[in-house]
């Protein structure tokens, strides 16, 4: 008997898939039931069914004409066709293979998933470059003297009431992309976790979020504690206006973010979907993870 395709219904199908997940990725990639909820909380989700049990999954989400598979279980080909089918139908432009939607959970496709690479591989997916998530351990963390020193004319501030809407002003302007995430932050009154340095003359010219268990985002960000530990927290969105790079004012930022969590008793940091190992290897920050990315357009 062939395999049929619908959409995934939590109330039946959470526990299977679930399932599916530990059997699959599990010891590598290990989640509580809780938190694989969270993350699917958003988007359309598809299984394929035989004999009346799940053999493959494949997470989406959807903002306007691109979307994102955030994960795919099985090796079902027709599966995966099912669902590009079904995205096209829903004027779907471009589609990520990881990151891209709602909920953040991998930029791309792990490297420690040979599988799951070739499969994608074998259905004529290309994968161009690579991204990576840091971490830095906090047990010896001290900001190296040059980061601050380096700085002149700019003030590092905390987010508040009064002046959020500059805030999410300059990231509408600057990092339009990154828009949709400060408002969620500031929606959630996670104020106390978004930065930003001005100049002398009072504008913005960069920013950066945090997060931590203390944080009323934590459950939606502290998603891989069974890696990196209950007390883990995290570094997001860090941006510096154009004319104002190759300043010091991004590393200081970062400096200033993790000097923060260091203060919350923060174990671990994690930096998600970056490109600059390099660049916050000066922090002591270190690769955890590797992705391949992959983009198709439709």
């Amino acid at each position: 008997m062939k395999p049929s395709f619908r959409q995934y219904n939590p109330k039946i199908d959470e526990v299977n898939v679930f399932n599916l997940w530990q059997e699959n990725f599990g010891k590598i990639w290990p989640l509580e039931l809780d938190t694989f909820n969270q993350i699917l909380c958003s988007g359309e989700h598809f299984v394929a069914e035989e004999n009346q049990k799940i053999i493959g999954f494949i997470a989406t989400q959807t903002l306007g004409e691109k979307a994102s598979i955030l994960t795919c279980l099985g090796d079902d080909k027709e599966l995966l066709n099912y669902v590009i089918n079904y995205l096209k139908s829903k004027e779907v432009k471009k589609i990520q293979l990881g990151n891209g939607g709602v909920s953040y959970f991998w930029p791309g496709i792990p490297t420690n998933l040979p599988k799951l690479i070739y499969y994608f591989e074998a259905n004529d997916w290309k994968f161009t470059e690579d991204s990576y998530d840091l971490v830095r351990n906090l047990d010896n963390y001290q900001t190296p003297e040059f980061v601050f020193q380096r700085l002149s004319g700019i003030n590092i501030q905390t987010a508040n009431i009064e002046n959020i809407d500059r805030v999410l002003e300059f990231e509408k302007k600057y990092f339009p992309e990154w828009l949709l995430a400060y408002k969620h932050k500031a929606d959630l009154q996670d104020l106390q976790d978004i930065y930003y340095a001005e100049d002398d003359n009072n504008n913005i010219v960069g920013t950066v979020f945090i997060f931590s268990s203390i944080s009323n985002s934590a459950k939606e960000n502290q998603i891989w504690t069974k890696l990196l530990g209950n007390n883990m927290g995290g570094i997001g969105c860090l941006g510096v206006r154009e004319n104002m790079r190759k300043k010091g004012v991004g590393l200081a930022l970062a400096a200033y973010a993790t000097e923060i969590l260091q203060t919350r008793k923060v174990g671990n940091v994690f930096v998600g979907y970056t490109w600059l190992v390099d660049w916050y290897g000066k922090l002591g920050y270190k690769v955890w993870r590797q992705y391949k990315m992959s983009w198709k357009q439709l």
